[in-house]
C-alpha cells in the first residue's frame, strides 16, 4: 500500500494519474511560478532503474531462494 500510494506516483508517468492526485500532470516551474503543466508518458514502475538503485542502496539481495511458486 505504501509503495502504490506514496512511491508509485513519483515513478509512474504523469498521464492518467488523476487518481493519484495529478489530474493535470506535473507542473514544471521555469521560475517565479511561471511554467506549464505537462502530462508525460513513460515506462512502467517495474522498468524504472530507480527500483534497482534502491535495492543497491538498501543492501537488498535477490536470489533464487526468495522465489516462491
Amino acid at each position: 500500500m505504501t509503495f502504490y500510494h506514496r512511491v508509485r506516483p513519483f515513478l509512474a508517468d504523469s498521464k492518467n494519474m488523476g487518481a493519484a492526485g495529478l489530474p493535470r500532470g506535473v507542473f514544471y516551474d521555469e521560475s517565479d511560478g511561471k511554467g506549464e503543466w505537462r502530462q508525460l508518458q513513460g515506462g512502467s514502475n517495474g522498468q524504472s532503474c530507480l527500483i534497482q538503485l534502491l535495492d543497491v542502496v538498501l543492501g537488498i539481495e535477490h536470489n533464487s531462494n526468495c522465489v516462491t511458486d
